[in-house]
């Protein structure tokens, strides 16, 4: 499913899904366009080696990784940026 911009913000505005430090909430203005939102790069960056195993470690802030930092960015390269906001979903509703 594709939410349309104006979709996007009343989910969120009905606690659907939340987006901390999101620059606008004018569905008709930056960063929203007409299906998504533009996410603000932040300033950590992971570039790792094709042989170093590497963990995104998704329970704690920041990304973990295993190997040295010094890298020539070549085309094709895996790198992972993270972005200044923070996306946040629902909790999953449980049946009993």
């Amino acid at each position: 499913m594709i939410l349309s911009n104006v979709e996007i913000l009343r989910c969120l505005q009905e606690g659907l899904f939340a987006i901390d430090n999101l620059a606008g909430d004018d569905p008709a203005q930056a960063p929203f366009n007409t299906s998504a939102i533009d996410l603000r790069l932040g300033e950590e960056i992971v570039i790792p080696q094709s042989d170093s195993p590497v963990q995104l470690d998704l329970t704690n802030a920041g990304i973990a990784s295993f190997g040295p930092y010094r890298f020539l960015l070549t085309p094709e390269m895996y790198i992972c940026q993270l972005i200044i906001e923070e996306v946040k979903g629902r909790p999953a509703q449980t049946s009993n």
